[in-house]
């Protein structure tokens, strides 16, 4: 499961629906244990090879996040992108460059540039696919 506060759920569903009809993406920071959002950093999307399919973090603006997130205690417990006219299911390529069982990967489907439907997954330990997890949506 992965709690997090409408208000940071709003922030990434503006964040994809601002990207369409390209990929966004984004990390989520948050108190990891518990699997709880505490802040959402959307980042620019930098694949080389086009970013409506795409999405690739600069790994310099990922370690400043992680610099943050550590000086709040916290760390990166997930990262978001969309899915442009696509549902919000992790796809072949996620699967294949997903690398942290532990992290939350949510996934944004953006309809004719309006954020649709949300869902959350964890990369199973073996690494053959994901499972859902359920999105607590708090106040």
């Amino acid at each position: 499961m992965l709690t997090i506060a409408n208000s940071l759920l709003e922030l990434i569903r503006a964040h994809a629906s601002d990207a369409y009809p390209n990929e966004c993406s984004g990390l989520i920071v948050g108190v990891y244990d518990k699997r709880v959002a505490k802040k959402v950093f959307p980042m620019k999307n930098v694949h080389a090879g086009g970013t409506h399919n795409r999405y690739l973090i600069d790994p310099k603006e990922y370690i400043e996040v992680e610099k943050q997130a550590q000086l709040l205690g916290q760390g990166v417990i997930g990262a978001y992108h969309s899915h442009p006219d696509v549902p919000a299911e992790p796809s072949a390529t996620d699967l294949a460059l997903a690398t942290w069982p532990e992290y939350v990967y949510v996934i944004v489907s953006v309809v004719k540039g309006k954020a649709d439907h949300v869902r959350a997954w964890t990369l199973r330990d073996d690494r053959s696919g994901f499972d859902e997890v359920e999105l607590r949506v708090v106040e």
